[in-house]
């Protein structure tokens, strides 16, 4: 897994996005459509066998009471397709999580976090900066020592959960986030917003 900007970073969270969420995605249609036609069909039977047993009753009062099976079912697949749709979420962004952690510990990271400090030297002067880190992540420590005298002010922080950092300029009153928590959040956004998991049935 090879990260060198934020594109590339942005394009791999896309590109796995959608191969995960397709396959899953292709699942989950053949698993509802076989349901609905397997509910369809019992509804079929019990309403063919109602007309058998009841020719008396009016076909009025049999299409309301076939209606109202079909919105049942709906309303019921409805919720199946909504618990789903979180789950596989769930398990797309769990997968995510984990390589993140894997590139955290490989030496892309290490190229990740210089590019990104580069950056960040070219943007920012060295007074009064503060860079927020994972509490044991010692290549961002080191990678930060490396780039910034010893004015600037690291924090161990809880919050970040994954790697990357956050670096705040009180002189210049800005704040840059590069940490992967928030690049994976983001990510989630663009995802519910277009990964088209909403199936229709």
């Amino acid at each position: 897994m090879e990260y060198y900007n934020d594109d590339s970073l942005i394009r791999y969270f896309h590109d796995e996005i959608e191969r995960v969420s397709s396959r899953k995605i292709a699942a989950l249609q053949k698993e509802i459509s076989s349901k609905k036609q397997e509910e369809l069909a019992k509804l079929s039977l019990e309403v063919k066998h109602q007309v058998d047993l009841s020719l008396g009753v009016e076909l009025k009062d049999m299409k309301d009471k076939y209606r109202q099976d079909i919105n049942n079912l709906l309303s019921k697949n409805a919720h199946i397709l909504y618990e789903r749709r979180k789950e596989i979420s769930e398990d797309i962004f769990n997968e995510i999580h984990k390589k993140l952690l894997l590139f955290v510990k490989s030496k892309k990271y290490e190229e990740f976090i210089e590019n990104k400090l580069k950056t960040i030297e070219s943007q920012m002067t060295s007074q009064n900066l503060s860079f927020y880190i994972l509490p044991n992540d010692e290549v961002c420590n080191k990678m930060i020592l490396t780039f910034f005298d010893k004015s600037i002010n690291i924090v161990k922080d809880d919050k970040i959960k994954i790697g990357g950092f956050r670096v705040v300029s009180s002189k210049l009153m800005l704040e840059i986030d590069e940490t992967l928590d928030t690049k994976l959040e983001n990510n989630k956004t663009w995802f519910y917003t277009n990964s088209k998991l909403f199936i229709k049935n």
